[in-house]
């Protein structure tokens, strides 16, 4: 008897009005599709970073340094974290507190990993939309129009 394929639809759904969420929580940032690829190639990482700390911050058996790129945005003051400066001017960001924030709970952690995870997602969506206009040879406007016409 053959394996039943998973069924992907309820993860998938559940993840898609994370993502809404989260754009509906940056509305005030401005319209993204006037941002380049590199711009949210960037910004993924720099929220791929952030996710890496927030899983970190669920497990306190990993304690150490890691670098800190001059491009990784992290407050230290929300995530919990130390950096330091090495004499090499170089910054280092600690991988675990060691303790749960003051006033955090293991399911407020388990949100803010779900939150940053569709932060990374929403990136990797602008990214593939704007490679998706230019695979079409529209203007954006004109792509987004055909596509709010086909639904």
């Amino acid at each position: 008897m053959g394996q039943r394929a998973f069924d992907y639809s309820a993860p998938l759904i559940a993840f898609v009005d994370d993502m809404r969420a989260a754009l509906k929580r940056n509305e005030g940032k401005g319209n993204w599709r006037r941002d380049s690829k590199q711009t949210f190639l960037r910004r993924c990482r720099e929220e791929c970073n952030e996710l890496e700390v927030e899983i970190q911050n669920l497990d306190r058996t990993r304690v150490g340094w890691r670098p800190l790129e001059e491009a990784t945005w992290i407050s230290s003051k929300e995530s919990g974290h130390v950096l330091r400066r090495l004499e090499d001017g170089s910054l280092e960001i600690s991988t675990s507190t060691g303790a749960m924030p003051e006033g955090a709970d293991r399911d407020e952690q388990l949100r803010k990993i779900i939150r940053e995870a569709a932060d990374v997602a929403n990136f990797a969506m602008m990214i593939a939309d704007k490679a998706r206009v230019e695979l079409e040879g529209m203007s954006e406007a004109e792509f987004h129009k055909v596509m709010a016409d086909d639904e």
